[in-house]
């Protein structure tokens, strides 16, 4: 009764406080004896209006008059889009956008929007004018955390013609078997982002900002499915990090000047071997009277070692030096 009444004309589905309800749809497949097979009730299954529900919100296609056993092409791929809408009905959007004022937020919801994001002249400045102390925050929340991020702002600004995942592409970075904590790694940057140099007139945080755009502009540009979604992950979270701390002043003068970071990594890829430091030990060391930010907590040592040695290669690679 529940379903139908979802179904009827008269639904407030333009509602997004009732677009989660339509989960319960899903609830109503009982799957089959294999893979491919799964038993949808014959109310669902005997209306051009109920199979149009099923195929945009369970990924469902159903033939018209079907029985109550219908195959479906890709038992596996809707699981998991089912754990994804599960997952984004839990994300809430960063309180930093939430305590915008309405006009600013449509604003940074377009500008945040993968369309716009992938752009190759995407202009940072324009996030930095909407919040600047929060730019690093947000450009790499709305990249990293995509669709998810770009869902929770759409909810928040109650734009139903967001409000459906199919319709909105990104890394999906949730389906990795890291089991990332995306709160923990919002936390994290926002430590990261106050750590860059506000009075650095170039490598700042803004400017941190803007190479994980242009990092994912490059991606977008050169197919995404060429890559690993774990190495995907790395090199997003190391752009976002691989100036933090930067004092402004290069290699050659901390080298030159006997600085005690060239002392200290013996001048050799001096300020990058800093960035990268500095980026696992707020990660992985106890900070007493603070969060913990092992935004990774739950991947085994062997992943967690392959994924550190990938993050530190990416910021050692950014060195100027020949």
């Amino acid at each position: 009764a529940f379903v139908d009444s979802l179904l009827k004309p008269e639904s407030p589905l333009a509602d997004p406080s009732e677009v989660e309800n339509l989960l319960l749809v899903k609830r109503c497949l009982i799957r089959g004896t294999d893979d491919n097979t799964m038993h949808i009730p014959d109310n669902l299954a005997q209306h051009p209006r109920n199979t149009y529900i099923m195929r945009e919100f369970a990924g469902v296609n159903v033939a018209h008059g079907q029985g109550s056993a219908a195959s479906v092409r890709n038992f596996r791929r809707i699981s998991r889009d089912y754990s994804v809408h599960q997952a984004v009905g839990t994300l809430s959007c960063l309180p930093e956008f939430v305590n915008l004022d309405v006009s600013k937020q449509t604003i940074l919801f377009e500008l945040l929007s993968l369309s716009n994001l992938r752009k190759w002249d995407f202009n940072v400045f324009d996030v930095s004018a909407i919040d600047e102390k929060n730019t690093l925050l947000f450009v790499s929340w709305a990249v990293i955390g995509s669709p998810h991020s770009q869902f929770a702002m759409a909810k928040e600004l109650r734009r139903t013609d967001y409000l459906n995942l199919n319709r909105i592409k990104g890394y999906n970075f949730l389906d990795l078997d890291l089991n990332i904590e995306f709160d923990t790694l919002c936390d994290y940057l926002r430590v990261i982002q106050n750590d860059y140099n506000a009075d650095n007139p170039y490598h700042n945080a803004i400017h941190a900002a803007d190479v994980v755009q242009t990092l994912h502009s490059l991606i977008q540009l050169a197919d995404e499915s060429i890559f690993e979604k774990e190495e995907l992950f790395s090199i997003l979270v190391a752009s976002a990090v691989h100036d933090v701390k930067h004092p402004g002043m290069n290699n050659s003068f901390q080298v030159n000047s006997f600085s005690n970071l060239a002392l200290n990594y013996n001048d050799e890829a001096v300020l990058e071997n800093e960035h990268s430091s500095h980026a696992f030990k707020l990660m992985i060391q106890v900070r007493p009277g603070k969060d913990n930010l092992n935004f990774l907590c739950h991947v085994k040592p062997s992943k967690f070692a392959e994924i550190r040695k990938r993050i530190v290669s990416s910021v050692l690679h950014t060195g100027m030096s020949l």
